[in-house]
């Protein structure tokens, strides 16, 4: 029956997908001059590093090739709290004028990663191909405004990109492009990168747009994401990059990335990691990409919640919430199941009680974490999320990580003290314990339906396996509550895979939860739901029962001999005469 209802809705909501039509101008980006461009940077100002005076030495730079093409340079500074210091830093932009009010924005972060030798790919490549489209669209008539934007800082978090964004409300941003890490040697496709660290993601036209302006420009590959990425995505938003907060404020936004092989690392990435022929590809995927936009007078839908299964055929969010409710409904039954049988709520504060008791370790974990973060004892981006790129998220601390563990660990065998005693004292049945964490579960699926409803997917696999659980050995108590946690396993699975942190993937998302890029309502609410987990198995779990020995070999010789007792109603005549 929920199938049903599910593929009528689906079937329903299902709306084909304007995209606008290819441009078929002939493109003229030189990736040759892109590359010399390159070199320059890279030997003159190797160690861009924001707020550095190599970095502001690179910004002269680019202002000055700004005025050899025709173009007046604009430089914005602005201050940002980089690794606890107030740093300096200027973004600049050039604008070339066209007929409409609306702008056309493209966007090249011109600091590098720390610890960088040169940053050539990282991003002197964007830099340079960004020069090269503001020659290329000067000599060109277009319809929109187009502005060039080289920020500073994003590689902390889109620093500059956040604070053009609030320097300029006025501008009206048609759609974004961003362009970073274009130029690796031997890429063999393009990443598309449309996420936010909100609950949207670029439209699907632009999606569909760039995957096919890339297909046009000497057949690289262009890969559109599946169903599954975009649904983790937008469960779990931890989108970086310069088109961030350009999704999350409801611009269309893309970053395009060459590749196909495996990134250097920051000390490695030199000219020698990059060639002229892939900044030739990207840039004419760019150039192609931007005429293509340029040439749409109709209005197109702005980020949001629409996902889209394939070419043409999208869904919006609000279909994508009614099909999460839809199947969320066995929950509710099971939930109004046991309140039905157990309707006095008096009866439940014991077991409720407990399961306080069991957040309580976890909610001082994380209070520590947040201290941890005020003292710099972990590292911290005050104001930045961290860059899954940069050495940070690829360093570990674990030392202090085991000591957090310990630490945790001995907070949880306190806390189990202290339920043992209260056991004793007032015991608590299993069906309480189930009755108040599933009450939890519904209250947390209705709190994520009001937030972000795709968090609701990483509860689903819980809604399906905590009813199945029940009284006994582990396979059929711990077992079922430990597989609803199966969502969260998924998704830092599929993230250490999509940002290239394997097993890192862990102290990533640790950063993100002590710098608080991660909101303390999400954290706190992820908090409640392990909890719930752990404090299901446990509670169900008994051991399996070994086969009771014969009555005679546990009675000692003394009670072998008595006689046994008469029964209460008095003697019994004899078995036989």
């Amino acid at each position: 029956m929920i199938t049903a209802i599910i593929a009528v809705l689906t079937l329903v909501a299902l709306r084909p997908t304007y995209v606008p039509p290819l441009s078929q101008e002939p493109t003229s980006f030189d990736g040759q001059r892109a590359h010399e461009d390159l070199r320059t940077l890279t030997a003159d100002f190797p160690r861009r590093i924001a707020g550095s005076d190599t970095d502001n030495q690179a910004m002269l730079w680019i202002g000055n090739r700004l005025e050899e093409i025709g173009l007046r340079p604009h430089f914005e500074p602005f201050v940002a709290r980089i690794e606890d210091r107030e740093r300096p830093l200027q973004n600049i932009w050039a604008e070339s004028k066209g007929s409409r009010a609306e702008v056309i924005l493209l966007i090249a972060n011109r600091d590098s990663p720390p610890f960088s030798t040169q940053g050539a790919d990282n991003n002197a490549s964007g830099v340079a191909a960004l020069l090269e489209l503001a020659r290329v669209f000067t000599l060109q008539s277009h319809t929109y405004r187009f502005i060039f934007l080289w920020s500073d800082g994003d590689t902390y978090g889109a620093l500059g990109t956040q604070d053009f964004l609030r320097k300029h409300p006025e501008i009206t941003v048609r759609a974004a492009l961003a362009l970073q890490q274009v130029g690796l040697a031997g890429a063999r496709s393009i990443e598309l990168e449309g996420w936010s660290a909100s609950d949207s993601t670029a439209p699907p036209w632009l999606w569909e747009l760039a995957s096919n302006a890339g297909s046009a420009e000497g057949g690289i590959k262009t890969p559109l994401p599946t169903l599954t990425s975009q649904v983790l995505h937008l469960a779990m938003p931890v989108g970086g990059g310069s088109q961030a907060p350009l999704v999350a404020a409801g611009i269309p936004a893309l970053t395009l990335r060459a590749s196909g092989t495996r990134r250097p690392s920051p000390d490695l990435d030199t000219v020698s990691t990059t060639s002229a022929r892939t900044l030739t590809r990207l840039g004419r995927t760019t150039e192609r990409l931007v005429m293509s936009i340029d040439a749409v007078e109709t209005n197109v839908s702005g980020s949001g919640r629409a996902v889209f299964f394939s070419r043409g055929r999208a869904l919006p969010g609000i279909a994508v919430t009614l099909v999460l409710l839809v199947l969320l409904a066995p929950l509710a039954t099971v939930v109004w199941r046991l309140a039905v049988a157990k309707p006095h709520s008096r009866r439940l504060g014991p077991a409720l009680f407990l399961y306080l008791l069991r957040i309580g370790p976890w909610f001082l974990m994380l209070l520590l974490l947040y201290f941890a973060n005020l003292t710099t004892m972990l590292p911290r981006s005050a104001g930045a999320a961290f860059s899954p790129d940069s050495r940070v998220a690829h360093s570990p601390q674990y030392l202090r990580a085991f000591l957090l563990a310990a630490l945790l660990a001995l907070l949880v065998l306190y806390a189990h003290a202290i339920e043992q005693r209260f056991l004793r004292r007032t015991p608590v049945p299993p069906e309480h314990t189930v009755t108040v964490v599933h009450y939890a579960l519904l209250a947390l699926a209705v709190l994520a339906l009001l937030v972000n409803p795709f968090t609701v997917v990483l509860l689903l696999p819980a809604a399906i396996c905590w009813p199945l659980a029940k009284p006994g050995p582990w396979p059929v108590s711990r077992l079922p509550a430990w597989l609803g946690l199966i969502g969260l396993g998924v998704a830092l699975i599929y993230f250490g895979a999509r940002l290239h942190l394997g097993w890192h993937v862990w102290w990533y998302f640790l950063l993100l939860i002590e710098n608080r890029t991660v909101p303390v309502g999400a954290a706190l609410a992820g908090i409640c739901f392990v909890a719930a987990a752990i404090h299901l198995g446990h509670h169900l779990c008994r051991p399996s029962q070994k086969r009771p020995r014969e009555l005679t070999s546990r009675r000692s010789p003394a009670a072998q001999a008595e006689p046994p007792a008469r029964n209460a109603a008095g003697p019994q005549p004899p078995l036989s005469q």
